[in-house]
């Protein structure tokens, strides 16, 4: 199958990621799973500093305002821009896991199933919660 169409790799991803959900399963740890798509505006909004703050217009004329909440860690150019990225969040006592050697076993094992597969616990500026899959360029 050629995977230079996004749908394809849209797919791809989805038979990893089930791989991936089995395994969790299967360890019997409590998780959820996160953001999967973004949005062109919430990659932006997420690049935002800190306490920034920004107004949208809908369709109807609304107007809201915002605040970036998450402050700068986000990309604009986020695989979850284009549905290849879910971010896990394992769960021990109703509070998420913010331990990196809990994610890492499961890091090992997404990394395991394509040479494609990309686990954030690895980047330059760690993402313990987010897989992905990256594929090479066309």
């Amino acid at each position: 199958m050629s995977l230079t169409l996004l749908s394809d790799q849209q797919y791809l991803f989805a038979q990893l990621l089930s791989r991936l959900l089995q395994r969790l399963i299967s360890s019997r740890k409590k998780f959820v799973v996160g953001e999967v798509f973004r949005t062109a505006l919430q990659a932006w909004a997420y690049s935002l500093p800190p306490g920034s703050t920004f107004r949208a217009v809908s369709p109807l004329g609304d107007v809201f305002t915002y605040a970036a909440c998450v402050g700068g860690v986000g990309i604009l150019a986020s695989r979850h821009c284009d549905k290849l990225a879910a971010d896990i969040l394992l769960f021990d006592n109703h509070a998420v896991i913010s331990d990196p050697a809990a994610y890492k076993i499961f890091g090992d094992y997404w990394e395991s199933l394509n040479a494609n597969c990309r686990w954030g616990g690895r980047f330059k500026k760690p993402d313990i919660y987010h897989f992905e899959y990256n594929p090479p360029p066309a």
